[in-house]
């Protein structure tokens, strides 16, 4: 992903600026094209710009306008056209304002000969050192057949919801972006609320071209975000005929869920697996109604049930730490004991996902004092709803505890160990999604409630915190 500056091209607007300069000294007198006129082409031994084909200019000048516009040269007669027409628009617009100088540029995308993109860039006003290019419109065209199209013509409805959580993935997982999120940055970048209407086809990806104030807390302008075509594949209408083509795909990736922060939410969490015919079981559940948990594993359990805790990550879950052993109180050990029961389940963990690192912590049976608060280095989730399935190990049981008691905000806290919790979860998922709830991992919980998880803070519930 990269920022565009909004003094793009420099290389060419300079030839543009030694242009009017020229043009000036000469003082040619009404000299002006329409779109039915000659256009002056520019060498492509000149060329400066990163596009793919040669170009051609509009250069227009009397005693109050001078105007220099690029456009690319394309076989294509009628995406010419609209090219031109669209320049002419905006020339004639200009002509109507108070002000000298004008400057329209673009860059050109193809997808093989599938696709064609262009943005056009564009400055004005009445002192030429401050002119700086703005994006001011994107075209996307059909090659073989000339038309215009939107996003609506390349993928299929419902589209909107993947596209925004790859955007949010996609922004979360920059370093350069990741850690200047805007605070409300799932509000910001709920359906609906971003702009898509600057977006181009460039190769095997979509570009989509946003005002970095929508999503960021500092202001750098415009930022390009490259979403791979193949992680929307779910959507495509057709093929995509990028350099390696993308079909469209039957299966929905469950990395691109997506999550209304507007809408309630609630977080299933298992405690003291992974145990593979029970959890295995869990996780299909979950992906069959693209839903996540959270997982509270016992570390020594990982070598066993790596398969198990892969898959559980594959599928999007997110994994907590229960301790090591799960033998103590842990309010109950020193502190070097602490510290072998919460490291050695990550150092386990790494040697099966070298690049996870755990975030919470639920301590065995939920307990938790000051020292353990002051020194375990994490978040400590407990819950708001306890289903007490290891006591009854009645999975009807379980599912009414759940559907009838849980509401907005809440943890539901369960263990994957016992077969009548799998049956519980598997009538319970589909039925909480009906009454409207959406399941998420715990730290998504609080990320859409915009609530920061602070180390040493017990966590009962999205609403339910204690210092």
């Amino acid at each position: 992903m990269k920022t565009r500056s909004k003094a793009v091209k420099s290389n060419r607007f300079k030839l543009y600026l030694i242009l009017v300069l020229t043009l000036s000294i000469v003082t040619i007198m009404g000299f002006m094209f329409s779109s039915s006129q000659k256009r002056l082409d520019i060498p492509k031994e000149i060329s400066v710009s990163k596009n793919i084909s040669g170009y051609q200019a509009i250069y227009q000048q009397d005693d109050d306008h001078t105007i220099a516009a690029y456009y690319p040269l394309l076989t294509q007669r009628e995406i010419t056209t609209q090219l031109i027409e669209f320049i002419d628009y905006k020339i004639s617009s200009f002509i109507e304002e108070d002000e000298k100088y004008l400057y329209i540029d673009y860059d050109l995308y193809k997808v093989t000969d599938q696709y064609l993109s262009v943005a056009f860039f564009l400055a004005h006003g009445n002192d030429l050192d401050e002119l700086k290019l703005d994006l001011i419109k994107t075209l996307s065209f059909k090659a073989d057949t000339e038309e215009l199209i939107t996003l609506n013509d390349v993928f299929r409805p419902e589209y909107e919801e993947s596209m925004m959580a790859l955007l949010r993935k996609t922004l979360k997982n920059d370093k350069d972006y990741q850690d200047n999120l805007r605070l409300d940055f799932y509000q910001a970048s709920k359906v609906g609320v971003i702009n898509l209407e600057y977006y181009v086809f460039d190769q095997d990806h979509l570009r989509l071209m946003v005002d970095s104030k929508a999503l960021l807390s500092d202001d750098i302008g415009l930022i390009n975000i490259d979403l791979n075509v193949k992680d929307l594949a779910y959507y495509l209408i057709e093929d995509y005929r990028a350099i390696d083509v993308i079909k469209p795909s039957t299966d929905k990736d469950l990395t691109l869920r997506y999550i209304d922060p507007d809408q309630p939410m609630v977080a299933l969490t298992y405690d003291d697996g992974p145990y593979g015919p029970v959890t295995d079981d869990i996780v299909a559940t979950l992906a069959e109604y693209e839903s996540v948990a959270t997982f509270f594993v016992v570390g020594n359990r990982i070598k066993t049930y790596s398969d198990t805790l892969l898959n559980m990550i594959d599928c999007g879950n997110e994994i907590g730490n229960h301790s090591y052993t799960h033998k103590y109180n842990l309010t109950k050990i020193d502190q070097e004991k602490l510290n072998e029961e919460l490291s050695f389940t990550q150092r386990d963990l790494y040697h099966y996902v070298n690049d996870y690192r755990i975030r919470l912590l639920r301590p065995t049976g939920g307990n938790h004092d000051q020292t353990l608060r002051d020194n375990c280095g994490y978040p400590i989730i407990n819950w708001s709803v306890d289903t007490k399935d290891w006591q009854h190990h009645q999975s009807q049981r379980t599912y009414e505890e759940i559907v009838n008691v849980a509401k907005d905000g809440d943890i539901i806290i369960m263990h994957d160990i016992y077969p009548s919790t799998a049956e519980a979860t598997k009538m319970a998922v589909p039925k909480l999604i009906e009454m409207g709830y959406q399941l998420v991992t715990v730290s998504e919980l609080y990320e859409y409630k915009g609530i920061t998880l602070e180390n040493g803070t017990v966590y009962y519930a999205s609403d339910r915190y204690k210092k």
